[in-house]
C-alpha cells in the first residue's frame, strides 16, 4: 500500500532521476560539439 507521503517522496525521486539524466545528456551534447569544432 502506497502512502500519500510515499507517493510524493517518489514523484520527487523521479523528477530528480529525470533531471540528472537531462544534464548528462546536454553535457554529451557539448562534448560532441567540442569533438566537431577541433575537426
Amino acid at each position: 500500500m502506497i502512502t500519500e507521503l510515499g507517493e510524493q517522496a517518489h514523484q520527487k525521486g523521479f523528477k530528480k532521476c529525470q533531471n540528472k539524466n537531462l544534464e548528462e545528456r546536454l553535457d554529451m551534447e557539448s562534448l560532441i560539439i567540442d569533438l566537431y569544432s577541433q575537426n
